[in-house]
């Protein structure tokens, strides 16, 4: 079996992910102390492995941690969680994206304008950067992911709408939503909040996919940056597309009769885990290309 395959440029950890871990690594503790993250560091299981042999440890609830060092994730908390740790840690680490403390501040001045809330983003599971912004906006905010939900919005039609988005959600999907939600509410504000470094992968995706036959995407299903590459991929480009946490969940047969393959990887997937895929792949016989002009 032949083929061809290119690493996305964009692959791999984004800087507020980068951010996080070294915060959390560099973080100077007596030998025996451990930190404690509340929620999984970055959505990615390699990842929160890695950082386990790192005494690291992730914990479901704040009492866990109390007297400890305490780790606030990338994806954020409200301020009454923020303020609730600081009372029960020892010390707290407040590693919040910069990116999504630009999304609470957009956020809090729509609201402050006096207009009601929307916040596009992932509605159908529990995400902690949506419920952070949630609680932000003190509950009040409707969370849309579909158009479905744009007409169930309990606004009238006169009403001033704010609206704000997921960090980390589909671009594209993002701004259709927008101009439905303008549709129905002439007073729509937007403040754009889309991560650059997650706009900068599904740009990528979508530009360079028409040129190959397959995509692989490298992270965890928890992720919703990663899950969004992997939807756009196979929804929007109609590309052959495996979704893999890293070369154990990557099969031989997926690629079976695929003469190029574009490999890209979400913001939280660890290095590991993406030479993983590439050694597999250069061990199925593939020839990793890494100048596009010998395809394009």
């Amino acid at each position: 079996m032949r083929f061809v395959f290119y690493l996305a440029a964009t692959a791999g950890f984004c800087w507020g992910v980068k951010r996080a871990i070294q915060g959390a690594k560099g973080k100077e503790r007596k030998v025996e102390e451990s930190i404690y993250v509340l929620g999984d560091l970055v959505h990615n299981r390699d990842a929160v492995n890695d950082l386990e042999q790192e005494d690291i440890h992730v914990v479901r609830s704040m009492e866990e941690a109390r007297d400890k060092t305490l780790l606030i994730t990338a994806h954020g908390r409200s301020p009454k969680e923020i303020g609730q740790a600081k009372r029960i840690a020892r010390d707290v680490l407040d590693m919040t994206c910069p990116i999504v403390q630009d999304l609470h501040r957009a956020a809090l001045s729509l609201k402050q304008e006096g207009r009601k809330m929307v916040l596009i983003g992932m509605r159908s599971r529990p995400h902690p950067e949506i419920q952070g912004t949630v609680g932000v906006l003190d509950d009040a905010v409707h969370v849309v992911e579909t158009f479905e939900d744009v007409e169930r919005l309990p606004f009238n039609p006169d009403d001033a709408i704010g609206v704000v988005a997921q960090t980390t959600f589909n671009e594209n999907r993002m701004h259709e939503i927008v101009k439905a939600i303008a549709l129905r509410f002439k007073h729509t504000k937007f403040i754009p909040t889309i991560c650059d470094d997650i706009s900068e992968k599904q740009e990528e995706l979508r530009r360079l996919s028409p040129h190959f036959d397959t995509v692989i995407v490298i992270g965890d299903k928890k992720s919703a940056n990663a899950t969004h590459l992997a939807e756009i991929a196979r929804e929007e480009l109609e590309k052959s597309t495996y979704f893999v946490l890293n070369e154990t969940e990557l099969r031989e047969n997926f690629i079976q009769g695929a003469e190029r393959i574009f490999v890209i990887a979400g913001a939280s997937t660890p290095p590991r885990s993406i030479t993983g895929v590439v050694d597999s792949l250069c061990g199925w016989g593939g020839r990793q290309i890494f100048d596009l002009a010998d395809i394009i």
